[in-house]
């Protein structure tokens, strides 16, 4: 029986009498469905899918999970003003142009790296994973959820990667798993071709 079925024959009410709460229907469904963090998980463990769309993850949840251990990391952001010297300052009537350099400065930084090697780094990422090679603090969620959200197709020819929404940090759009491939010693000649950045001091 599928999640909603279940509540539509009294689940959440027999919770409710049971704790004592006062859950409703649709709050105790978006809960659920937030706690799978993926849409795949939540077709299979609540909507008796056994596939949903997983079968073209780049591995399976669990070997996700196998990767995750108890370390901490810092994380670094640009800071404001490293986004003023760079783009220059953000002012609204200007907005467009700056968000245009934005996107030039990384397309012209990544897009021809990952074109020409994302075959590459998709096979890195799933060969570690499928190992538990790789290694994410199981307290940064969206680490693990990044490299979830890789996708892999076979096009007749050969396997193709691709990425879909995380949705723990949409900002994303799995640039810290396909970072994650580039520090791999397997995929050297595309770490070696990738662009380093500095800064004048």
């Amino acid at each position: 029986m599928t999640l909603p079925g279940a509540i539509q024959f009294g689940l959440v009410d027999t919770i409710n009498r049971a704790r004592g709460t006062h859950i409703t229907p649709v709050q105790f469904l978006a809960d659920c469905r937030a706690r799978a963090r993926d849409d795949d998980i939540s077709e299979q463990s609540y909507l008796c899918n056994p596939l949903g769309a997983a079968s073209n993850h780049v591995v399976e949840w669990s070997a996700i999970e196998r990767c995750r251990s108890d370390y901490a990391i810092e994380r670094v952001h640009l800071e404001a003003d490293q986004m003023d010297t760079q783009f220059g300052e953000f002012k609204p009537f200007a907005e467009q142009e700056r968000k245009n350099k934005l996107e030039k400065f990384l397309r012209d930084s990544f897009a021809g790296l990952f074109a020409s090697k994302k075959h590459d780094l998709g096979f890195v990422i799933m060969n570690q994973l499928s190992v538990a090679e790789k290694r994410f603090p199981k307290s940064e969620a969206d680490i693990a959820a990044d490299f979830f959200a890789l996708r892999k197709m076979h096009t007749g020819t050969k396997w193709a990667f691709s990425e879909t929404r995380n949705t723990l940090n949409p900002a994303s759009h799995c640039d810290i798993a396909w970072a994650g491939a580039l520090v791999c010693p397997k995929s050297l000649e595309s770490f070696l071709s990738f662009p380093v950045i500095t800064r004048k001091k």
